[in-house]
C-alpha cells in the first residue's frame, strides 16, 4: 500500500481503527502527523472518527496517542499469548514455520509435518557432501552459482511461495552465509527445531539469539536428509562463525537504501566505505570492483534532494501566485457589477422622489418602495464591503512570504544529510560504479522542473 502511495496510485487511505494501521504509536502519529499529509493523501479511521480532510491542519491530538498506546498494551499481551501457544506446538514435535526449511516441503493433510522435497533436498545433501570434502563455504558458494543453482530464497519464490525474502531480482548468489546455514541446521537430522532466535520486541524486526537451553528441539520427526556422523564431520570443516548480538540495530546512513546496480545485492559497509561482496562468489559477473566513500554518497544525494526541495517549493509559490491572480481577478470583476448594482439602486431611490412630487405615486407607496430599495442598498453594500476585504487580504499574502512545509524548509537548511532525510526522500540507491549512480525516489521527482538523479 505505502509502494502505491509513493507512485501516486492512491490518495486515501482508510481504516477500520488506528489499530489496524499500525502498533506502534509513534509510527502511527507519523505518519498521520507528517508523512501522509506531505504526500496528500487523506486518512481516515471509521470507528474512531478521524479524518485528516477535517482536521484544518491540525495533528492528530493527545486521544489518538493514547488509544494507540492502549493499542500497544494489547498487542504485547496478546504476543505473549500466542508464543506460549507455539511453544506448546513445538514442544509436541510440530512444525509450526511460515516456511518450510530448504529440501523439505510441508505435507498437503498436515502442515505441522514435513516431508523431503527431491529437487531441493538434492543441492543440500551436494552441500553436505562438498564440505565433507574439505571445501570452504565459500568455495562450495562459487561452484552453486557457476552450475546456476538457485538459492533457497528464489527456490521458494519459483515454486509459489511467494515473498520479497532477500531477492530484488532474478540476479540472486549464494554467498558464504548461505552455505554456512545449511550446514549448521539441525533439522538436516530429521529434528524440528524453534525458538533459535526471538523478537526483542512486538512489532519489531529485530531478534537476538536465544540462550541455547530455550532452543527447542524434537528429534526424528521427519525424514533425514545427512546422517548423524556425516553432520558432526562437516561441523569440523566448516569456519565457526561467530555472530555479536547487538542491544539495538546499528543504523548508518544509508543502512538498507544501497544496492550493487547489477547484481541488486545490498552493499556491505566497512570503514565509511561500501562495495559489493557478489563479485567474491561469482566469476563473471560485472559489479563494480572498487568501493564508494559515504561522504561522496552523501554529497550526491544532498544536493539532489536539496534542489529537489528549492524547485517544489519555488512551483508551490509559483501556483499560489496564479491562484490569487485569478482569484483577485475574479474578485475585482464582481465589485464592478455591484458598484454597478449599487448606482442604479441610488438612481431608482432618487426617480421614486420625483415620482411622488409629480403624483404618480402615493406617498405610502413612495415610503414602501423606498424602504425595498434601502434593504437591497444595504445588502449591495455588504458583498462589497466583504469583496473588498478579500481582495485586500490578498494582496497582504502577496507582499509576504508564502506558508512553506516546516519540515522541507528544516531540511533545506540543514547543513548536512541526515539519516531522517534518506528515509523520508530515497527509495533505493543503485550503485554501477563510482561514477554512475541511480536514485529511485518514494516521491515523483519529476514534479519539479530542474530535479535530476
Amino acid at each position: 500500500m505505502l509502494e502505491d502511495i509513493k507512485a501516486r496510485k492512491i490518495d486515501c487511505v482508510v481504516v477500520k481503527d488506528f489499530s489496524r494501521f499500525g502498533r506502534n504509536y509513534i509510527t502511527v502519529s507519523d505518519y498521520i502527523d507528517q508523512i501522509f499529509p506531505f504526500m496528500g493523501v487523506r486518512f481516515i479511521s471509521v470507528t474512531d472518527g478521524y479524518d485528516s480532510a477535517k482536521a484544518n491542519g491540525r495533528t492528530s491530538g493527545i486521544d489518538v496517542a493514547f488509544k494507540n498506546i492502549i493499542m500497544s498494551f494489547y498487542s504485547k499481551d496478546l504476543s505473549v499469548k500466542v508464543k506460549t501457544a507455539k511453544r506448546n506446538k513445538a514442544l509436541q514435535g510440530k512444525f509450526i514455520g511460515g516456511y518450510p526449511v530448504f529440501g523439505y516441503q510441508k505435507q498437503k493433510d498436515n502442515k505441522h509435518k514435513l516431508e523431503v522435497e527431491e529437487l531441493s533436498a538434492e543441492v543440500v545433501k551436494r552441500v553436505f557432501e562438498m564440505a565433507l570434502t574439505g571445501m570452504t563455504t565459500g568455495e562450495i558458494a562459487r561452484v552453486l552459482n557457476a552450475e546456476g543453482i538457485p538459492t533457497p530464497m528464489t527456490y521458494k519464490n519459483m515454486i509459489g511461495l511467494e515473498r520479497k525474502w532477500h531477492t530484488v531480482s532474478d540476479k540472486v548468489y549464494w554467498k558464504d552465509n548461505d552455505v554456512y546455514k545449511i550446514l549448521r541446521n539441525e533439522s538436516y537430522l530429521g529434528n524440528v527445531i524453534y525458538g533459535k532466535r526471538y523478537v526483542v520486541e512486538v512489532g519489531s524486526k529485530q531478534t537476538k539469539k536465544s540462550d541455547p537451553k530455550d532452543v527447542i528441539s524434537v528429534p526424528n520427526m521427519h525424514n533425514p536428509l545427512v546422517a548423524l556422523e556425516d553432520f558432526e564431520q562437516a561441523q569440523k570443516v566448516i569456519k565457526e562463525v561467530a555472530f555479536k548480538e547487538l542491544s539495538s540495530p546499528k543504523v548508518h546512513l544509508f543502512s538498507k537504501k544501497i544496492r550493487c546496480g547489477t547484481c541488486n545485492h545490498l552493499l556491505a559497509k566497512s570503514a565509511n566505505r561500501y562495495y559489493c561482496t557478489t563479485k567474491n562468489h561469482v566469476d563473471d559477473i560485472s559489479c563494480f570492483k572498487k568501493h564508494i566513500k559515504e561522504e561522496d554518497m552523501a554529497e550526491i544525494v544532498f544536493q539532489a534532494i536539496k534542489t529537489f526541495i528549492t524547485a517544489y517549493l519555488k512551483k508551490k509559490q509559483v501556483r499560489g501566485m496564479k491562484k490569487a491572480t485569478n482569484t483577485v481577478a475574479k474578485i475585482k470583476k464582481q465589485l464592478k457589477i455591484y458598484h454597478g448594482s449599487l448606482k442604479r439602486c441610488q438612481m431608482d431611490k432618487a426617480n421614486l422622489y420625483d415620482k411622488k412630487n409629480e403624483g404618480i405615486i402615493t406617498a405610502k407607496e413612495y415610503l414602501k418602495l423606498r424602504t425595498e430599495k434601502d434593504t437591497l442598498e444595504e445588502e449591495i453594500r455588504t458583498h462589497i464591503e466583504k469583496l473588498e476585504q478579500e481582495l485586500s487580504a490578498i494582496s497582504v499574502s502577496e507582499n509576504t512570504a508564502l506558508p512553506k512545509d516546516d519540515t522541507l524548509m528544516n531540511y533545506l537548511q540543514s547543513e548536512k544529510l541526515t539519516r531522517e532525510m534518506v528515509v523520508y526522500f530515497v527509495d533505493c540507491i543503485y550503485v554501477y560504479s563510482q561514477d554512475e549512480i541511480h536514485i529511485d525516489w518514494n516521491f515523483d521527482m519529476s514534479m519539479t522542473e530542474n530535479t535530476t538523479s
